[in-house]
């Protein structure tokens, strides 16, 4: 039952829902001895996700598997039996974890990645609605693979060859932009003593999301 209303929720600005009787049904929740002011609506857990109404209001508070079912059913999929929450390799002689975030939206799915440790590598997968979870996973698997087994900076902080592949994140502590690089922080003034060794080289710069495969 609690999820039919979910989907209600969900279908607000379509106009397919009646308003009045979402918040009349919210009062009632706020009353109920059960209702977690702080945490997932329908299960208590941490909040992942906010949905809100055409006026940016929260109509509801959900934690990631409870949104991931929402999103299934709205999409008419199956969810997966089974998420692995974390993967573990072995490179170099170091075991390498990673953190695994499955999530469903409207359009499709994904998978992603982060690393644990001292170094945050970070990669993911996007599918359709009805794409096999398996292969994604494999996908996801491989382009770890991948990652781990490519370097593109030198110990001393200068580039290896004439290529490298990163992420950009802010770093709250320091409140500075971040480069990462084989999973390594580096400022822009660190990277500028590297690219200053291709002084009169053309630079190409393109961006992607993390769940896009840059070669």
């Amino acid at each position: 039952m609690a999820y039919k209303f979910y989907k209600m929720v969900f279908d607000i600005d379509n106009e397919s829902t009646d308003v009045e009787s979402v918040n009349d049904w919210m009062a009632q929740k706020t009353q109920d001895a059960l209702f977690n002011p702080n945490g997932c609506d329908d299960c208590g857990k941490q909040v992942d996700h906010n949905i809100i109404n055409s006026e940016g209001a929260t109509i509801i508070k959900l934690c990631i598997d409870c949104y991931n079912r929402l999103m299934a059913e709205y999409n008419n999929v199956d969810l997966p039996d089974a998420v692995p929450k974390r993967l573990i390799f072995k490179n170099r002689g170091a075991i390498r974890e990673f953190d695994v975030e499955f999530r469903v939206f409207e359009r499709g799915k994904t998978l992603r990645a982060t690393e644990i440790g001292v170094t945050k590598r970070k990669v993911g997968v996007i599918g359709e609605p009805n794409e096999d979870f398996d292969v994604m996973l494999n996908t996801l698997i491989s382009r770890i693979e991948k990652a781990l087994s490519i370097e593109y900076m030198q110990p001393d902080g200068y580039f290896k060859g004439d290529k490298a592949i990163g992420y950009i994140d802010y770093n709250f502590e320091r409140d500075i932009l971040e480069v990462f690089i084989d999973g390594k922080p580096y400022t822009w003034e660190e990277l500028e003593h590297s690219v200053s060794a291709y002084e009169g080289f053309q630079i190409k710069i393109e961006f992607a999301d993390i769940v896009d495969e840059l070669e």
